[in-house]
């Protein structure tokens, strides 16, 4: 499974809902009221679980939006 399917899966999961890849392009930190601070842990547990990395706190506070998890996670692979 490529990176971007498994991160929208992790979305689904650390948020309970389902998303359409159009809506994940437009989700970001507070945009709504699921990823506020809690969501955001939830979001960053579940990104190390599924994608077997670590984060530390300086990676967790810049992981702002799906893109910024895809980018981080493709610059972590390399």
């Amino acid at each position: 499974m490529e990176d971007h399917e498994l991160l929208i899966q992790t979305f689904s999961r650390a948020f309970q809902r389902s998303f359409q890849e159009s809506e994940l392009e437009l989700l970001s930190y507070k945009s709504e009221p699921f990823w506020d601070s809690l969501g955001h842990m939830a979001l960053m547990a579940q990104i190390s679980s599924d994608f077997k990395v670590e984060l530390s706190f300086e990676e967790m506070i810049t992981l702002l939006s799906f893109n910024d998890c895809l980018n981080f996670l493709a610059k972590k692979r390399n």
